[in-house]
């Protein structure tokens, strides 16, 4: 059974939560709403799911997905912004993929 994507996106913040002293990570909300006065927005266009830094100072981007889903192009391009200024961006389809790149950082051990 595929998991929803909320359920991977908890998973991988519950997941992160075991490494305080490596990993400070958040939900990050995006999107936006029409109130009686203005429109406002949240975040930018292609945010990630869950945003932080690691130890070291390096910025943590991770993009949550449910198996089958793909990125847009505004997700495509936070990626290659994020990564060209040196950051971790994590496509992430479970909690494998955040554990194994994190490894793969050193970040965690």
């Amino acid at each position: 059974m595929k998991r929803p994507e909320k359920d991977v996106l908890r998973a991988i913040l519950d997941f992160l939560s075991l490494y305080p002293h490596d990993v400070l990570a958040w939900r990050q909300n995006t999107g936006a709403m029409k109130t009686k006065t203005s429109f406002v927005r949240f975040s930018r266009a292609g945010a990630a799911d869950i945003t932080g830094i690691v130890k070291g100072g390096r910025r943590l981007e991770i993009e949550t997905k449910a198996h089958g889903r793909t990125q847009s192009p505004a997700q495509k391009e936070f990626q290659r912004e994020i990564e060209s200024l040196g950051g971790i961006y994590i496509l992430a389809y479970d909690v494998d993929a955040v554990q194994k790149r994190l490894q793969a950082e050193r970040v965690i051990p």
